[in-house]
């Protein structure tokens, strides 16, 4: 266990492995934890960071206005802190919204984007109150470890991942029993997502056009209208993304509620919101 002072609040981080830097973000009501799965084979290839972001798990949940901005923020400064000039980026659900802004606001600190069943944000968006099983396991009301681990497996995974893997509850239940979550920080970075600034609700894909696409960003029907990097329907690039032209690689579950069938992009059968098959995912990160 590690902590670091960033932007005026303790983060708690975690540095395995040795190899090129891979910097982890988790998502709305994840924390470090989310990647412990994926970590033994990460750190096999890279030096991998994971930490829990302000208002997340062990570190610091301030009484404030959280953005994503802010949280690129912090993970920008959290690599400073850990000597990590630049890294491979790999974002999951919101994780993969705060990535766009690091790539944006920090384009020096990233080699190349991994994102993971995310969404641009904005009024196009598919919100998680508006499906009814990722309302369920995103409220900010307080429930039980229980009853959050069982709608939170059922919002994000596939029912037959499920069956196969009945285990997956239990762990998910000790998670929370570990670290249980913060309904005041919980709704702070909810509205986070829904203040997402106006640069990834337009078209943060256009400003990267060596992308290289494997999967869907399965949660934003919103992402239908945008285009496809190379086309000849693809506009300028928007004044803020210009500076980005890292790789990336979008990756998403083809059992994800929300996917988006019209992009011309492939999805990874048997999954749905949460990554859960380190090989597979490793092979695709490592390119």
């Amino acid at each position: 266990m590690e902590e670091a002072r960033v932007n005026g609040v303790r983060i708690y981080y975690e540095l395995h492995g040795q190899g090129e830097p891979l910097v982890c973000l988790h998502g709305l009501q994840g924390d470090s934890s989310h990647f412990r799965g994926l970590v033994p084979a990460l750190s096999r290839a890279y030096r991998t960071l994971i930490f829990d972001q302000r208002g997340s798990g062990l570190s610091d949940k301030p009484a404030m206005d959280y953005s994503t901005a802010l949280l690129a923020d912090d993970a920008a400064a959290l690599m400073d802190s850990v000597d990590l000039d630049s890294a491979h980026v790999f974002g999951v659900s919101m994780g993969g919204m705060i990535a766009q802004e690091l790539a944006l606001r920090h384009p020096e600190k990233v080699r190349s984007l991994i994102l993971g069943c995310t969404t641009a944000g904005g009024p196009h968006a598919v919100h998680v109150t508006q499906d009814p099983a990722f309302a369920a396991a995103y409220t900010t009301q307080e429930t039980s470890p229980e009853e959050r681990a069982r709608a939170l497996a059922r919002a994000t995974f596939t029912e037959g991942y499920v069956e196969k893997n009945p285990g997956i509850i239990d762990a998910l239940i000790a998670a929370r029993r570990e670290r249980p979550l913060d309904p005041d920080a919980l709704t702070s970075r909810r509205r986070a997502i829904d203040r997402s600034p106006r640069h990834l609700r337009e078209a943060p894909l256009d400003s990267l056009p060596d992308a290289d696409h494997h999967g869907t960003t399965g949660q934003d029907r919103g992402l239908r209208k945008l285009p496809h990097p190379g086309r000849p329907d693809s506009p300028g690039h928007s004044a803020r993304a210009g500076p980005c032209r890292a790789p990336l690689l979008v990756r998403a579950g083809r059992g994800d509620p929300e996917g988006c069938p019209r992009l011309p992009l492939r999805s990874a059968p048997g999954l749905s919101h949460r990554p859960s098959r380190p090989p597979d995912l490793t092979r695709r990160i490592a390119g």
